[in-house]
C-alpha cells in the first residue's frame, strides 16, 4: 500500500481549502445584495488546514531508524557475532581426553557458558525482535492515521464540491481505519529463542491488535462550513482510534518486559542454565559468575584455569 507523504496531505489541505472558499463565495455572491456580505478569503480556513496538517506528526521516520537499528543488531554481524567463533572453540579443549581441560571449573565453563551459548544469544535477538515488532506496528498505526485523513479530507472535499446549489449535502462512509496487523520482525532464529514462544507481541500480538477499530465519517451539513464541523469530528475519532490502539501495543510491550525481567531474574539465580545472559567463567578457578551481561564475558587474557 502506498505510503502517504507530507506534500499529499498538504496538498490534500489546500484543496479542500479551495473547495470550500469557492463555495462560500459562491453562497455569497448568490444574495439579493448580489455583492458578498464580508470580504472572503482563504485564511479564513486556517484553522481547519493547521487541524488536517496533524496528520503530519508525530513523523514515522523517526520510528524507522529505530526500526533500521534494531534489525542490525539481529544480522550475522550483530550481537554477540564476535564471540560466537570464540565459544565454538572452546567446546572443542573442554572434556576428559589427555591434553582437554577437565574438572569442576571445567565442567562448570561448559554447562553454565558454553552449552547455553547459543541460545542465549538467539533469545537475545528474540527480545529485540520484540521491540522491533511493536515498533514496526507503531509505524504502520502512523501511516494508517495518514491514509484515513487523506481519505476523510477528500470525501469532504468532494461533498463540498457537490453541495454548491443544491442546499448542502448529508452521506456517510466507512473508513478503513487502524485494524493494523501487527507487523512481526524478521524470523526468529531457527537455533533455539525458547523465550520467543512466552514473548506476547510476536506469540498473540497478531491477535490483539489485528481487530479494526470502526469509524464512520458522517458527512453532513447545509454549509461548507458544517461539512468542515463533520471532518473534524471525523479526524478526532479517527485519532482516538490511533490512541486506543497505540495504548493495546504499549500494553502488550509491558507484558513483554515482564517476561523478560522475569527470565533475567532466573538467569541471576546461581545454578540456573541461563537463557538470556551466560555466566561469565571465573578465572581464578570459582564458580560461574552470574552478571548482568555489561562487558565481555571472554577477555583477551583468559586462560583456563587448571584443577
Amino acid at each position: 500500500m502506498t505510503d502517504i507523504s507530507d506534500g499529499a496531505i498538504t496538498q490534500a489541505a489546500e484543496d479542500l481549502v479551495n473547495a470550500v472558499y469557492q463555495a462560500a463565495l459562491e453562497q455569497a455572491t448568490a444574495n439579493k445584495e448580489g455583492v458578498p456580505r464580508r470580504e472572503i478569503s482563504t485564511d479564513d480556513y486556517a484553522q481547519i488546514r493547521e487541524r488536517i496538517l496533524e496528520a503530519t506528526t508525530p513523523h514515522y521516520d523517526t520510528a524507522k531508524s529505530m526500526s533500521d537499528f534494531l534489525d542490525k543488531a539481529c544480522l550475522e554481524e550483530g550481537l554477540g557475532a564476535g564471540e560466537v567463533g570464540a565459544v565454538s572453540g572452546l567446546a572443542s579443549f573442554i572434556g576428559t581426553e589427555d591434553g582437554q581441560w577437565h574438572g569442576e571449573t571445567a565442567g562448570n565453563f561448559s554447562k553454565y557458558y558454553v552449552e547455553p551459548f547459543d541460545n542465549c544469544r538467539d533469545n537475545q535477538i528474540a527480545a529485540i525482535q520484540e521491540l522491533n515488532s511493536a515498533t514496526l506496528t507503531y509505524i504502520e498505526l502512523l501511516k494508517d492515521r495518514r491514509r484515513d485523513y487523506i481519505q476523510a479530507v477528500t470525501t469532504t472535499t468532494a461533498a463540498v464540491d457537490a453541495a454548491v446549489g443544491c442546499g448542502g449535502a448529508q452521506d456517510s462512509v466507512e473508513l478503513a481505519v487502524v485494524g493494523t496487523i501487527v507487523a512481526v520482525a524478521a524470523a526468529v532464529p531457527t537455533g533455539g529463542a525458547t523465550l520467543a514462544a512466552a514473548l506476547p507481541i510476536m506469540s498473540a500480538g497478531a491477535t490483539a491488535l489485528s481487530t479494526g477499530v470502526a469509524v464512520k465519517q458522517y458527512i453532513e451539513g447545509p454549509s461548507p462550513e458544517g461539512l468542515l464541523r463533520s471532518l473534524e469530528k471525523t479526524l478526532d475519532n479517527i485519532d482516538q482510534a490511533v490512541k486506543d490502539k497505540v495504548s493495546d501495543l504499549a500494553s502488550l510491550l509491558n507484558e513483554s518486559v515482564g517476561v523478560i525481567e522475569g527470565q533475567l531474574m532466573h538467569d541471576r539465580s546461581s545454578g540456573t542454565v541461563p537463557f538470556l545472559l551466560p555466566h561469565e567463567p571465573d578465572p581464578d578457578g570459582g564458580p560461574p559468575r552470574v552478571t548482568d551481561g555489561d562487558h565481555t564475558a571472554i577477555q583477551d587474557d583468559f586462560v583456563p584455569p587448571s584443577d
